[in-house]
């Protein structure tokens, strides 16, 4: 009887030492997982969830009844709300699936804002593949900054290209048209058009035919009515800018009430605008405006470059009038 009792104690605490050790090294695993900067998801063939670690669902801000519930459809779907392309995104997941060997790197877009690198690759037990390991990275920061970089470098070029052309242009109007296209063509923007303060006692900014137009068929009618339109001081977009003496900008020319050509820009499709002066000495000598075709907030960085811009302008126009007094004289 005592001898039929030790053997089954001896499993016993056999069974109690693995399951021990079995602990310990889930124990590992989960503070493993959870140390890492990435966040990790392990999925198996089919694509159930088996484990993922803390960094995970803080990176795509899974609530934890989502993740309570197990559900894998109900995590995926809350996942997919957040992105600027759920279709990319499971395109890419169901291709994987097909091709279980494939390993994958892409970036995705959320849309707050975030940027987070994927990659992907297959889980191999003893030679035969189980799953799949997915890992995320949060390079929000870092993208910003390199936007930021190319940004301030875009500026740079663009301040470097109006100089050059305001330098080398033969009159004050060919120094404008290099402007409006150099900046349409930063900014993406498909419409600018330069004012001039009117050379009455009106005070009033005339308009002109310098122009930059994308699609002059398209844009005809906004052209023709801008054209034909005087803007007194604090009147429409270049108005504000004649009686502030600094850049302006509008969201949508649509909804703003100070907006006189709003219902032409509406039927063609026209909706931000900005407007910056250019300066000589304290007086506003042209208003150049911009057009685009979607609601965008203000960009002050852009505003700010402007203003450079409009201080070249300024000292071409200061230029071109001392060479008209010299030459009188």
């Amino acid at each position: 009887m005592g001898k039929s009792k030790a053997p089954r104690a001896a499993r016993d605490i056999k069974r109690r030492r693995a399951s021990e050790d079995l602990k310990r090294t889930l124990s590992l695993l989960r503070a493993t997982l959870d140390s890492t900067a990435d966040g990790l998801l392990v999925v198996d063939r089919q694509g159930k969830i088996e484990i993922f670690n803390r960094k995970f669902a803080e990176m795509w801000r899974i609530p934890e009844d989502i993740l309570a519930t197990e559900d894998d459809q109900q995590a995926l779907d809350f996942v997919l709300q957040q992105l600027e392309d759920p279709h990319q995104f499971l395109t890419k997941v169901r291709e994987l699936y097909s091709q279980p060997e494939a390993e994958s790197f892409d970036v995705l877009r959320f849309k707050d804002g975030r940027v987070f690198e994927r990659y992907s690759q297959p889980q191999w037990i003893g030679g035969e593949i189980v799953g799949r390991v997915w890992s995320f990275r949060d390079v929000t920061a870092r993208t910003r900054a390199e936007e930021a970089l190319r940004r301030e470098h875009g500026f740079v070029r663009l301040l470097q290209a109006v100089a050059v052309a305001a330098n080398e242009a033969r009159t004050v109007e060919d120094a404008f048209l290099h402007c409006l296209d150099r900046i349409c063509n930063h900014t993406g923007w498909p419409v600018g058009h330069v004012y001039l303060a009117g050379e009455d006692l009106s005070g009033d900014l005339v308009p002109t035919k310098l122009w930059h137009l994308d699609d002059p068929v398209r844009h005809e009618v906004f052209r023709r009515m801008t054209e034909a339109t005087r803007l007194p001081p604090g009147v429409g977009l270049p108005g504000r800018v004649l009686a502030t003496h600094k850049p302006e900008w509008v969201i949508d020319v649509r909804s703003d009430p100070n907006f006189p050509r709003a219902r032409v820009a509406r039927d063609i499709g026209l909706r931000a605008g900005f407007a910056f002066p250019v300066m000589v000495g304290t007086e506003v000598a042209a208003v150049l405006e911009f057009f685009a075709p979607e609601p965008t907030p203000p960009d002050e960085a852009l505003l700010d470059v402007m203003s450079h811009v409009g201080t070249q302008l300024g000292r071409v126009i200061e230029r071109r009038r001392a060479g008209a007094r010299t030459s009188r004289g």
